[in-house]
């Protein structure tokens, strides 16, 4: 919602592994909000901490999402049922098959939630990060068969 936690881990992990496979030139990659409070804010720093462990620099500052996003991009992946619902309550209906749970490709965390950490602990931040990787890898194994 906040756009400091985790789709700017997915947004770091998905650039990070399409710049591994020589992709990224082919890829726009953003990450943004639906709600207002953390608007310019950078990502939160036990973000930043769980990825830098797995190799990733998160170097994102929060954005709202703007309808207009959905003609800039093929895919807007939510990390949640509930972010799913409302960009799905904006989209028109050509844009709404667009939309996918962020973790829709993935192979151990196939259409789960990831977790806000926010108030869980140091430990939900790293299970963000391996979600993370999971759903931009298959991401990428969809895109780049």
């Amino acid at each position: 919602m906040g756009n400091i936690c985790r789709s700017p881990a997915l947004a770091a992990v998905l650039q990070k592994l399409a710049e591994e496979k020589g992709v990224a030139d082919q890829l726009f990659i953003d990450s943004s909000a639906l709600t207002t409070y953390y608007i310019g804010k950078q990502s939160d720093h036990r973000i930043r901490a769980a990825a830098e462990k797995k190799g990733v620099a998160i170097d994102h500052i929060a954005q709202l999402f703007d309808p207009v996003d959905f003609q800039k991009f093929d895919y807007v992946f939510a990390v949640n049922h509930e972010i799913k619902d409302l960009l799905l309550e904006i989209a028109s209906d050509a844009e709404k098959s667009k939309i996918f749970l962020a973790t829709h490709f993935a192979k151990h965390f196939r259409d789960e939630e990831v977790p806000d950490p926010f108030y869980l602990g140091p430990h939900a931040f790293d299970s963000v990060m391996e979600m993370a990787f999971d759903a931009c890898q298959g991401i990428l194994k969809r895109l780049f068969p």
